[in-house]
């Protein structure tokens, strides 16, 4: 149930802000991005969803459905996006996951959605590794899918508001789009100095990672072991995202060598094909890849302490006005494999405020 009569402003346009707007306005509401960044720009530490990997892994516990429910609805929208929308950048992959331990049960509720998962016995395993499994997900160009999500949102009649400043508190958003009935916040980590917010709670994850030129890697790798964890994901146009690092409260935005050499040293144990040669030697190896590096980046993934918040509230001005602000912001590393998911949980909030809305025009209070 939506209205063209019920504009809605989503504050952001990482992978969050713009899906959201997507789904808005493909659900009849007339939809505005305001941001300061948006797809196509030089990215920065804070605007980090360019430089994402990105791919659709399973993060979600067992005893978390309500994680499980927005990563399942995301994989079925990212698998029908790769199989009928080939622009959108999304693609079908094989992937290698491996732990150096046993993954418990808690963590395994994702093998029956999957296409084609199984797990390898120990004698097809590598040496020290009690957990690996093979299955098909999906990979992203970022910058493709942030652009195609854009451009699809501009196709269907949504608008893009530029700020050449961070907004300063969220009722501004009611000045800089006039008419606007909802907000829509999806400032990741700017949410901790969005006034009227000022979310705490929120904290960086700094993440590095090498951007090499391999086209002849086609499939994703993924490698978790006490205090490490290395990925390899394939963009589809020839070159593939090496990562990664994952440390909390470090807001450092420099590139730091040492830690790109490791990257690159581990990420050529568990996918030796990034270097296409039959050279045996490790350091060789290693100056093969290290020759074959596009970027070095540093993002810091938008994390909250107790969970991602998607929820509607009534702000009130401080001329008495309630004002409508529903948020989705704090989802971590896992921005992509939960947008679609949580943008539709979005909408069904956005949803229920236009209902009320409407019934309170029907029948205002005497």
């Amino acid at each position: 149930m939506a209205s063209t009569t019920f504009p809605v402003t989503v504050l952001g346009a990482g992978v969050s802000g713009l899906t959201t707007a997507l789904v808005l306005q493909q659900h009849g509401y007339p939809v505005t991005i305001v941001a300061q960044h948006f797809p196509g720009d030089e990215s920065t530490t804070h605007y980090t969803s360019p430089w994402a990997g990105a791919n659709w892994s399973p993060r979600a516990s067992r005893d978390d459905p309500s994680h499980q429910a927005v990563d399942s609805a995301t994989l079925i929208k990212l698998l029908h996006l790769a199989f009928k929308c080939p622009d959108s950048g999304v693609f079908l992959v094989d992937v290698w996951d491996g732990c150096e331990h046993r993954c418990s049960d808690n963590q395994l509720w994702f093998t029956h959605i999957v296409p084609e998962y199984r797990e390898l016995p120990s004698e097809e395993r590598p040496p020290k590794c009690e957990y690996v499994a093979t299955y098909k997900t999906v990979c992203i160009n970022v910058f493709q899918y942030l652009q195609w999500l854009q451009s699809q949102l501009t196709s269907l009649g949504g608008q893009c508001h530029r700020v050449h400043r961070p907004v300063g508190h969220i009722f501004d958003v009611w000045s800089l789009v006039p008419g606007t009935r909802l907000v829509v916040n999806c400032t990741g980590l700017s949410v901790r100095d969005l006034g009227g917010v000022l979310d705490n709670t929120v904290y960086p994850i700094r993440g590095q990672i090498a951007i090499v030129r391999a086209p002849q890697v086609k499939r994703h790798v993924s490698w978790m072991a006490e205090g490490t964890v290395n990925y390899v994901i394939p963009r589809g146009d020839g070159t593939v995202v090496l990562g990664g690092t994952y440390l909390p409260y470090i807001e450092d935005p420099q590139v730091d060598p040492a830690t790109t050499e490791a990257i690159l040293r581990n990420c050529l144990v568990i996918c030796p094909e990034l270097v296409d040669s039959t050279d045996s030697d490790a350091s060789n190896r290693l100056r093969a890849l290290q020759a074959q590096v596009i970027r070095e980046c540093v993002g810091f993934r938008p994390m909250r302490m107790h969970k991602t918040r998607v929820e509607l509230e009534h702000r009130v001005t401080p001329d008495g006005q309630k004002r409508p602000v529903c948020h989705n912001y704090g989802h971590g590393g896992y921005g992509y494999q939960s947008s679609w998911g949580y943008a539709d949980l979005v909408r069904s909030l956005v949803d229920q405020e236009f209902r009320r809305q409407f019934q309170t025009m029907l029948h205002p209070r005497l």
